[in-house]
């Protein structure tokens, strides 16, 4: 095994320890020393790939619109606020099917740069495919900025939703603001 390939593996071992006990037991009911002996690891080592428990949450939260992007890619959608929707839909029910790890990353976000950072990331790379999705349709209107708008929707109604504790109602809200957009915007 290549030196690489033994970082890869601690890496993936702390990130899968990891997000597994605090799955189980809770964000601040986990410790690093915890993270790491499950991972079969020296305490250390952790902070040679996390600077904190937040930036494992981080990683967590960051991955999610990758894995939604990259599986909305071969889907078939009927139209194109049904394609975006699809995408935003399932980083919105990735994040909520992790109740600790969603709970840990709405604590953190305030005081976590990383946190702060894998947001903005998120935000920019749903920006980006919305856009794209937008400018093969035939439309007038600015791509970039119909994309900006929807994405102040989709996280503003998440915000929203969660502030208030309306949960039972947040994707049938996100799908009547998105839709009413793209209709108003003729896309």
């Amino acid at each position: 095994m290549t030196r690489e390939e033994k970082k890869q593996q601690r890496h993936d071992a702390i990130v899968t320890h990891g997000l597994n006990l605090i799955r189980q037991h809770g964000f601040d009911e986990v410790s690093i020393k915890q993270i790491t002996e499950a991972a079969g690891l020296a305490k250390g080592t952790f902070f040679n790939y996390f600077a904190s428990k937040g930036d494992l949450i981080a990683f967590w939260y960051d991955s999610i619109v990758e894995q939604a992007i990259n599986l909305s890619i071969n889907e078939i959608h009927p139209t194109l606020s049904e394609h975006i929707l699809n995408v935003s839909l399932y980083c919105l029910n990735a994040a909520r099917s992790e109740p600790q790890l969603w709970d840990a990353k709405r604590k953190l976000v305030a005081s976590n740069t990383a946190l702060q950072e894998a947001e903005c990331r998120m935000d920019r790379e749903l920006k980006a495919f919305i856009a794209n999705t937008l400018e093969q349709t035939a439309t007038e209107v600015n791509s970039q900025q119909l994309a900006e708008l929807l994405v102040c929707i989709l996280t503003g109604t998440v915000q929203e939703c969660a502030t208030y504790a309306q949960h039972h109602d947040v994707e049938a809200t996100i799908r009547d603001r998105v839709k009413n957009l793209l209709r108003l915007a003729g896309a």
